[in-house]
């Protein structure tokens, strides 16, 4: 926690979480394209764009943060790696978006709830081998943990509502 308030900028900060819930409406609107749309191509379309766009937006909301770092020494950052953190979190995400336009019960939406905790995780430590910095980084096992749960939990509460046509302001509830 101290590394988020006294190591960033605030106004990265603020930008980022701004992204996040940007990309995430934008997402919940698309894939309720593709839960309206009737031929099977458009349905698949739409699904991997709602995919590519939260996918692009967590990215986006980790690596404006990671802008915002200011330690104090020089921050560098692999542009392959950088890059391939992205590809991980989008590849996630239109999983998610796929398998929940092909079956949307409740087993399926807490399986892609756990494949989006997994992408995002996946996603933010691959980033953080991006970033060349004079330090060592060390991350506390029970932060990790913490953080993985409270994850997957906000996922299922999200999958659970998002795009439920039967829940009244679905798009509203999961972005929050």
């Amino acid at each position: 926690m101290t590394c988020i308030t006294t190591e960033h900028d605030l106004s990265h900060v603020i930008a980022a979480l701004l992204v996040l819930t940007f990309s995430n409406c934008c997402s919940l609107v698309v894939f309720r394209r593709s839960m309206v749309a009737v031929q099977l191509q458009n349905q698949i379309f739409w699904a991997i764009a709602a995919g590519t766009v939260v996918g692009l937006g967590i990215w986006s909301t980790h690596f404006i943060a990671l802008l915002g770092y200011k330690p104090g020494f020089e921050v560098v950052f692999s542009g392959g790696r950088t890059i391939l953190s992205a590809m991980i979190v989008v590849t996630g995400f239109v999983t998610t978006a796929l398998l929940m336009r092909m079956n949307s019960d409740v087993l399926v939406r807490v399986l892609c709830a756990a494949i989006a905790t997994a992408s995002v995780a996946a996603m933010h430590f691959c980033g953080m081998t991006a970033l060349n910095a004079s330090a060592i980084m060390e991350y506390d096992q029970m932060m990790v943990t913490t953080a993985l749960v409270l994850g997957f939990m906000g996922y299922v509460a999200t999958y659970l509502t998002g795009a439920n046509p039967s829940i009244p302001r679905s798009t509203l509830l999961a972005t929050v």
